[in-house]
């Protein structure tokens, strides 16, 4: 396969939650995890997040989660536990979703060398589900690493939840620091459907540092994969998928506020003859009190074809999101 070699990293922002129940939208590992977030709320309390997702298919999904820490040592050493409740719909369909979720990490702050994971058990009316993922950081040198990736999850669509497809995603990401402000990430990909199609892939970002002191940074992303079977009226699988993006990501500090901001643009091609422009633009901003206290906003909008919702290749799809989390200290 020959994919594009450029592209933006988008704006992740870390949780102990990951991703607890059935799909995620900018799809599942859409960015590489080669460290722990400095940033990361301390969740020393309850934790309490609301998210409301909504795509131009009439696709909704709003979700209710609360957890706490059963050990915290840092943002780098905890285990978590946590329940949550999804509801699905789309017209005169609707699906309920709970599950029970723990996470744990251990990561050594100086590298971000270190193990983090998740497991969960989805109900989903009479069937559970069993949902998780890992990752495995490895660091040769201070500016060389390499990451392991698995991750097991539900494909979100309506027709793939109502007939139980999930899907087994498996990665190995290599880092590279060339200089200090420049790192070049490639990441290969395979992805194991269990209706029996297979998806081989290939991910590659160049992340430059513009403004070091204004966490100003231009980020280049590319991805492409190969189906072996099209995924038909069940969820987004064309023979073949390319995308390349570029984009700006601002990190910094205003007032009391962490600021997180995201927005890059590319074109995407599915099976060789549809082309379309992508876009993706996201805003989060958390504040930790003096008591403990935290709180967090979020909002983000995704205008590309490559989400398993999508069953139309042509049509300009598009997904955002709304999302409040805040910390109780006990």
């Amino acid at each position: 396969m020959r994919f594009l070699l450029t592209c933006l990293m988008t704006l992740a922002l870390a949780s102990a939650w990951a991703a607890d129940t059935p799909g995620k939208r900018p799809s599942t590992n859409s960015t590489p995890t080669t460290h722990a977030d400095p940033d990361d709320p301390a969740l020393e309390g309850l934790a309490v997040d609301l998210v409301a997702t909504r795509d131009s298919g009439n696709f909704d999904r709003n979700i209710a989660r609360v957890g706490t820490m059963v050990q915290y040592e840092s943002i780098y050493d905890f285990v978590f536990i946590g329940a949550s409740t999804n509801d699905f719909r789309q017209g005169d369909w609707s699906l309920r979703v709970n599950s029970l979720v723990g996470a744990v990490r251990k990561i050594d702050r100086a590298t971000g060398e270190g193990i983090a994971a998740r497991a969960a058990v989805a109900f989903k009316g009479s069937h559970t589900e069993l949902h998780g993922e890992g990752t495995w950081n490895i660091r040769f040198s201070q500016s060389t690493g390499m990451e392991l990736i698995a991750n097991r999850d539900a494909v979100e669509s309506m027709q793939a939840l109502q007939r139980g497809i999930m899907a087994n995603f498996l990665a190995a990401s290599l880092d590279h620091a060339v200089t200090e402000r420049l790192t070049v990430v490639g990441m290969p990909t395979y992805r194991r459907f269990s209706d029996g199609n297979e998806q081989t892939g290939l991910r590659a970002w160049a992340i430059y540092s513009l403004l070091p002191e204004q966490g100003l940074s231009l980020q280049f992303h590319a991805r492409g994969y190969e189906s072996t079977q099209n995924g038909g009226s069940a969820y987004f699988s064309p023979d073949r998928y390319e995308r390349a993006e570029i984009g700006l990501r601002l990190r910094r500090s205003i007032g009391d506020w962490r600021v997180f901001a995201t927005a890059n643009a590319g074109r995407e091609r599915i099976n060789r003859d549809v082309e379309k422009p992508t876009v993706y633009a996201a805003l989060t901003a958390q504040r930790n009190f003096a008591n403990n206290a935290g709180l967090g906003m979020q909002l983000a909008y995704w205008r590309a074809s490559d989400s398993s919702n999508n069953i139309n290749a042509t049509d300009r799809y598009s997904w955002r999101l709304a999302r409040l989390y805040f910390t109780i200290p006990f």
